[in-house]
């Protein structure tokens, strides 16, 4: 069985990174983020918890299920930016992504939550992601 939460991973960096839409809703520079550093500036995006729930293989399947979850961070005031940050990241993801080593049978933002984080200042937007695959 092949884990295929590396190479989902990373082409979730790489299509946030490429995509025009999120770049401009974070004023021309995509900001992603696997481990945020402490002066991190704002908005950005960072790689949540990743779940992958392998199918039983005694049904000669050997496709996962990936989960996904991207946390996008605001400082304005406004719920403006992280709404339209949110949003812009959703968008990307209507088009198929490719996964090397992996066909992607099915994918979805199968949820989003906004939130005002506990520190009191920032915004928060919890963006869940699933991805049905099955090796190449």
């Amino acid at each position: 069985m092949k884990d295929p939460t590396g190479p989902i991973c990373a082409s979730v960096e790489l299509r946030l990174r490429d995509n025009a839409g999120v770049k401009a809703s974070m004023g021309g520079k995509t900001r992603f983020y696997d481990r945020v550093p402490p002066k991190a500036v704002f908005p950005y995006v960072a790689l949540g918890p990743v779940e992958v729930d392998f199918e039983d293989e005694t049904d000669c399947n050997s496709g996962a299920e990936t989960v996904v979850q991207l946390d996008v961070y605001s400082r304005a005031v406004s719920s403006d930016e992280i709404r339209a940050v949110a949003g812009a990241v959703v968008e990307a993801f209507r088009a198929d992504l490719a996964v090397p080593g992996h066909d992607v049978i099915d994918q979805a933002v199968s949820a989003a939550r906004y939130l005002d984080d506990p520190d009191g200042l920032s915004r928060h937007a919890v963006l869940t992601l699933r991805f049905d695959t099955e090796p190449s």
